[in-house]
């Protein structure tokens, strides 16, 4: 964006949407090589943007959970009942991809050639990370990333149920069937991941 004041606008917008500071967010801009270079298209996924306050927590809660297992190897196992279904964007889908492949990865993130095209993502992610769980102790980042994994497996069969909800009032026996199943499976999803806020 090269307009001064458009800028500071999605500035304030994603600093507050990801609770880091604006601060950190424009340093890390000026880190960024010149934008007349070549920028990856956007790809329209097919998906809205997220407009509701629940959707927009989700993804929050996604950023936070995907900035501490990035940085954090031993923290990996924690993403054992994520799956790509349960996350919002490509760029997530493709990271955590990328992670479950290679639990062990410890290299620098922002130079690694298996996330060449997520490196936006993963500069976002550092942000995250730099802000708000650089100084934490291990012990408390264990907390974090069980809170946080229980919250995307908690919103995940949530909507998952309303789902099946709207599925079971024009289901046939087989579908009706099909859908009860799937939620005795959410339900102990629920029950294996229920700590945590």
């Amino acid at each position: 964006v090269s307009d001064q004041v458009e800028q500071d606008h999605y500035m304030s917008k994603l600093s507050e949407l990801l609770a880091v500071s604006k601060d950190a967010l424009l340093s890390k801009l000026q880190q960024q090589p010149d934008p007349s270079q070549n920028r990856p298209k956007k790809i329209n996924t097919g998906r809205p943007a997220p407009t509701d306050k629940s959707a927009i927590e989700y993804v929050k809660t996604q950023i936070h959970m995907l900035s501490l297992v990035l940085f954090h190897p031993k923290l990996r196992t924690y993403l054992e009942p994520i799956s790509t279904d349960m996350l919002l964007g490509d760029q997530a889908k493709e990271l955590l991809s990328f992670l479950k492949d290679n639990p062990t990865f410890d290299e620098s993130p922002l130079t690694a050639p298996g996330l060449s095209s997520v490196a936006d993502y993963v500069k976002m992610l550092l942000v995250v990370y730099e802000e708000l769980y650089q100084e934490l102790q291990a012990v408390e980042l264990g907390y974090e990333i069980e809170r946080l994994r229980n919250s995307i497996v908690r919103q995940y069969a949530k909507v998952q149920k309303q789902r099946i909800v709207v599925a079971l009032q024009t289901a046939d026996k087989t579908q009706e069937g099909v859908l009860l199943e799937r939620t005795k499976q959410l339900d102990t999803l629920l029950n294996n991941y229920k700590g945590g806020a």
